[in-house]
């Protein structure tokens, strides 16, 4: 179970989800909280609540969330309120804000050219610092390693590695690295570099996975590269690395980054009319 599977409630249905919505932040500094305010592992006290979303709302005696008589009905018993039913929480709720997570979702402007290279340029060069918070040996981590959801709960999109953006992100940079060439050389380089670090560092990865193991793998972990989830996985991680292995350059083994892009928009990336 995911840690935030909990909010179903139609009360408050948003509360600690990824994406702008009402979020609960921090009464001193603020921020958005990312990290519910309860437990997460089962055990409760005067001083830690029960998950009060969940179907074991309630503090027993003894210190164990649940949801029988023993938990909710006994003599010292304590049922959590949502926080939506609290004084002190109503008035730190608020809504409009910001996911405050940094991720794979944090670069798709970049990912899929949505951002014009001469108009947009101050954030292509934030797409850039992002994108270095996610960079592993193995190539691109789902989310930033200093996130504190980071490998928690189901962790699917919670720092493994995938083929599908890492491609993307090695494609965009690339060829957003060749259109500020002249204009602006420092930013392009950077570019560059960063994508070959992300393409070597994920052929590498998806490469040893097949040598050990025989098979292309779903996805990967972050730390030491090992190979997860579903195999033989011949979707996206193949694609991957046909993709990235075109070609002895890397703007050879990006043309199709353009022309994926550009399909069914007239904006596009603004990239000029000749092939790289």
């Amino acid at each position: 179970k995911a840690m935030f599977d909990t909010f179903k409630s139609p009360d408050a249905p948003n509360l600690l989800a990824d994406y702008i919505s009402k979020q609960p932040f921090n009464a001193s500094s603020h921020a958005t909280l990312v990290v519910p305010p309860w437990s997460t592992n089962g055990q409760c006290s005067s001083r830690v609540d029960c998950d009060p979303y969940s179907s074991n709302p309630c503090c027993s005696p003894s210190g164990w969330c649940g949801n029988s008589p023993d938990h909710c009905k006994c003599e010292g018993c304590r049922r959590s309120k949502p926080l939506q039913e609290r004084k002190e929480w109503a008035r730190r709720i608020k809504d409009g804000v910001h996911s405050p997570h940094v991720g794979y979702v944090s670069l798709f402007p970049m990912l899929l050219g949505v951002l014009d290279p001469v108009d947009d340029r101050p954030y292509l060069a934030t797409m850039v610092q992002l994108t270095k918070r996610l960079l592993t040996p193995h190539g691109l981590a789902s989310l930033d390693p200093k996130d504190p959801l980071y490998r928690s709960g189901e962790d699917y999109w919670r720092g493994k590695l995938w083929g599908n953006i890492n491609a993307l992100a090695v494609g965009s940079l690339a060829n957003y690295a060749a259109m500020l060439a002249d204009a602006d050389p420092a930013l392009s380089a950077d570019m560059s570099a960063l994508a070959e670090k992300i393409r070597s560092g994920w052929l590498k990865t998806v490469h040893r996975g097949v040598d050990e193991h025989n098979f292309f793998y779903e996805n990967f972990e972050p730390e030491k590269g090992e190979p997860r989830g579903a195999a033989p996985f011949t979707g996206w991680t193949a694609a991957s690395v046909v993709l990235l292995s075109t070609g002895h350059e890397i703007q050879e083994a990006t043309t199709w980054w353009r022309r994926a892009v550009m399909i069914g928009s007239d904006k596009g990336t603004h990239a000029p009319e000749t092939e790289l």
